[in-house]
């Protein structure tokens, strides 16, 4: 499983894009949008962006 030290270190090297189960674990078609939508609020949370709803 990776760790939020792993994928920091990926986007200090510039890498815009991550996956794997830090961000989301196996989905279904059905469940692939929001599995994004939750994968984009890790990253963004992992940069220290403002996420909405998080204080």
């Amino acid at each position: 499983m990776e760790t939020a030290a792993q994928a920091e270190y990926l986007m200090n090297l510039d890498c815009d894009s991550l996956q794997g189960f830090l961000f989301s674990g196996p989905e279904a078609e059905p469940g692939l949008a929001s599995a994004i939508t939750r994968s984009a609020g890790a990253f963004a949370a992992l940069r220290g962006d403002r996420v909405a709803g998080r204080r």
